[in-house]
């Protein structure tokens, strides 16, 4: 795999645990899908590519095709001049089992019934099996069953064999037509003594997933962790979702990036039941254009991140050198592209009237050079700023799914006190980010580190400001 294969998050405003907030909230509709919930148990659902149809799980429901005890059924509702009509059971879909939505993948349904993994057309007027595959090994007697299927990797949330608690988080990988490999566990990093449920890969590498492990919010809260190799066995620890999260328990999350809507379950009773809700982007009363032009002469491919105070408000696909964004009010906004070839490239950008942007992107390769800017060091010292701490997960995307780079990690002071001290402090901050990387999974022979004092400034050391900026790491690319 080429070195250009890498992301990297180059600026201050990177992806951070805040995903949804208040303004989040101001930029989606809520849409609490009232003809769709049952008063039964609607715990995962997803919506295709169209915006249109809905289908989810419903379990507890005395019109499933096993009545009241069937764990769950695939039901769907159909959008029709804006609104949610009564839903219908997918019955060609169902039986008397557990049958699990895993997703819609290519245009294509995705159900899991006692180990067999079921692909439909989406056409429920004339919906039909167009192939269907088991997983090696499976044990279908297992009760609380989630999941999600992306590029051929099933994750599922399941007690099983090797369970470190009670559900955890296990993953399953497409052999060929008509097998999956064996379960296997993701590891302790995820999963805990705690139920950890519904996994869903946000983009390539970020798994969101459900669990009821001690925290400030409600019983079950989201958490995200990044991979950090290609078997999804290794990753970063997890990271609880601060403005996602309520007193309630948010179960589970699925994602569309082609018409950006989010759905989640919430649970609603003293039962364990849940809800759905749908969240769609609002896009009238847009005041303001925002004009995108990718100023390189490769094919683009790769995400756009839009976020506010920190927090997320919006998410794109982006396959074209320019694009277009509408919003509605004044604010500051950082546009994350990240784009496959390139260093990530964050911007801030103050929303206050129509403007044309043009990007260079930086091509990936040897004596490629990051500067840390989101990550700084108290005066005199190799302790990180409180406020930087969590920016320290993003370095990990710098060695995800590259096996063969190595990085010199360079320690920089202002020069404030004594040169030689000063030497020994930068090569202490180097350190501190190689500590944090081994703990997280990278090999230490990737990683060397060296300190420069104050011999190598980025600003003038006039001010405690410029200062400041000057206690910094940078990380050079060495190898490919």
């Amino acid at each position: 795999m080429s070195i250009k294969n890498i992301y990297f998050f180059v600026i201050i405003f990177l992806f951070n645990s805040k995903l949804l907030s208040q303004s989040f909230e101001k930029q989606y509709q809520i849409d609490s899908l009232i003809n769709i919930n049952l008063k039964s148990n609607e715990n995962i659902g997803y919506i295709n590519n169209e915006g249109s149809i809905i289908f989810f799980n419903s379990s507890f429901n005395s019109n499933n095709v096993g009545g009241i005890n069937d764990k769950n059924d695939v039901w769907y509702s159909i959008s029709t001049s804006g609104k949610w009509q009564k839903p219908n059971n997918l019955n060609k879909v169902n039986s008397i089992n557990n049958d699990i939505l895993l997703g819609i993948e290519d245009d294509k349904l995705v159900v899991f019934t006692e180990g067999v993994i079921k692909y439909y057309n989406t056409n429920i007027n004339n919906i039909k099996v167009l192939n269907e595959s088991a997983i090696v090994g499976f044990n279908p007697f297992f009760d609380l069953i989630s999941g999600s299927i992306y590029n051929n990797i099933i994750f599922l949330g399941i007690e099983s064999y090797g369970s470190y608690g009670v559900e955890d988080i296990y993953i399953s990988k497409k052999i060929d037509s008509s097998s999956w490999s064996r379960l296997k566990n993701i590891g302790s990093i995820i999963n805990s003594k705690y139920q950890e449920i519904s996994p869903f890969i946000l983009n390539n590498d970020t798994l969101i997933f459900s669990s009821n492990r001690p925290s400030i919010y409600g019983s079950f809260n989201f958490y995200y962790s990044i991979n950090l190799d290609d078997n999804y066995s290794k990753w970063s620890e997890p990271i609880l979702i601060d403005k996602f999260n309520s007193n309630a328990s948010e179960k589970f999350i699925s994602y569309n990036p082609n018409n950006k809507i989010f759905i989640i379950s919430e649970e609603y009773n003293s039962l364990g039941y849940s809800n759905l809700k749908l969240l769609r982007r609002v896009n009238k009363d847009d005041k303001f254009q925002i004009s995108f032009s990718i100023n390189n002469t490769e094919d683009i491919s790769g995400e756009l991140y839009i976020y506010s105070d920190s927090s997320l408000i919006d998410f794109f696909k982006i396959n074209t050198k320019s694009l277009i964004y509408n919003y509605n009010k004044n604010e500051n906004l950082i546009f994350t592209f990240k784009i496959k070839n390139f260093f990530q490239l964050d911007t801030l950008i103050s929303i206050n009237e129509n403007k044309k942007v043009v990007l260079n992107l930086n091509e990936i390769k040897n004596n490629s050079r990051l500067v840390l800017d989101n990550i700084l060091f108290k005066r005199s010292s190799y302790e990180i700023l409180q406020s930087s701490q969590k920016n320290l997960n993003n370095i990990l995307h710098i060695f995800n799914n590259e096996k063969n780079i190595s990085v010199l990690i360079e320690g920089h002071t202002d020069n404030s006190g004594d040169f030689t001290e000063n030497l020994k402090l930068s090569e202490k901050r180097a350190n501190v980010i190689r500590d944090y990387l081994i703990k997280n999974g990278i090999n230490k022979k990737r990683i060397k580190t060296k300190g420069y004092g104050s011999l190598k400034p980025r600003f003038s050391n006039s001010s405690e400001e410029t200062k400041r900026l000057n206690r910094r790491v940078e990380i050079l690319i060495i190898d490919q």
